[in-house]
């Protein structure tokens, strides 16, 4: 699930942390989760597809079609590496929708802007009108990402082994369900730094991305008690930490130290 944008920009200084070896509050035993393959196939290489995509003219409305061919781009990339790394693989889908909805059996999540589904392979993503207008802007495709991650998560088994985890009261399925959230995160980072070759993008728009994803977590903890994808530091620390070190052993947050996935 991707919490709605933060409209408003904020100009906050975010260091990248490093170290995610100290034990955590709760450790996790299921080595589908620590150990996953997914963690020792290496990096992924540039999405060559996404040129294609940028010089393509899309017809209203712009943000379906234009969302439509970067799924479709991710899965052929995704496809590709997962058959050099001898990974399962399957193609996600999409639907967007200008409504809030049910979906995958539950209503709509009140403050999401879109969520996948793992039964479907599915994402669905909530449209308004700066998507409809302007949807070249990175945090578009960061919500396309973040989806894509859970994704990754689902056809290498990692989203089964979470809800079939061992969960001994509500602290400890808080902080399984960051790991969960934090490590879509980190491969949304690295799905977006192997599309970064081919996109109009400065780095000021990745920091201004960054920093909107770090103060629209703080918001929402703040305005309205949620916390389910983890503080906004930590959502910019593995989102960074995907896009500067683009390969899927960089998203291990299995075995990130607590503080790491608070």
């Amino acid at each position: 699930m991707r919490l709605s944008p933060l409209i408003a920009a904020c100009a906050l200084s975010l260091p990248l942390l490093s170290g995610t070896a100290a034990a955590s509050s709760y450790p996790v035993k299921d080595r589908t989760l620590t150990h996953n393959k997914l963690y020792r196939s290496g990096p992924l290489k540039p999405a060559a597809c996404m040129v294609d995509v940028m010089r393509r003219h899309f017809d209203p409305p712009v943000s379906k079609t234009y969302g439509q061919a970067v799924l479709d781009c991710v899965n052929s990339v995704w496809a590709a590496y997962a058959k050099k790394a001898h990974l399962p693989f399957a193609k996600a889908r999409v639907t967007f929708t200008f409504e809030r909805r049910r979906f995958c059996g539950s209503p709509w999540p009140e403050h999401a802007a879109a969520f996948y589904c793992s039964a479907e392979r599915r994402m669905v993503i909530l449209l308004n009108r700066v998507t409809v207008d302007e949807p070249w802007g990175l945090h578009f495709l960061s919500t396309i990402t973040h989806e894509y991650g859970h994704h990754i998560q689902t056809i290498t088994g990692i989203m089964r082994a979470h809800d079939n985890h061992p969960i001994r009261g509500t602290r400890e399925q808080k902080e399984q369900s960051h790991r969960l959230e934090l490590q879509a995160e980190c491969l949304s980072g690295m799905i977006m730094r192997s599309m970064w070759p081919a996109l109009d993008s400065t780095q000021t728009e990745w920091d201004d991305l960054v920093d909107k994803t770090k103060a629209g977590a703080e918001y929402y903890e703040r305005t309205y008690k949620i916390n389910d994808h983890g503080k906004g530091r930590n959502l910019a620390y593995w989102l960074e930490r995907g896009f500067q070190t683009p390969s899927p052993s960089s998203c291990n947050t299995w075995t990130a130290p607590p503080a790491k996935v608070a």
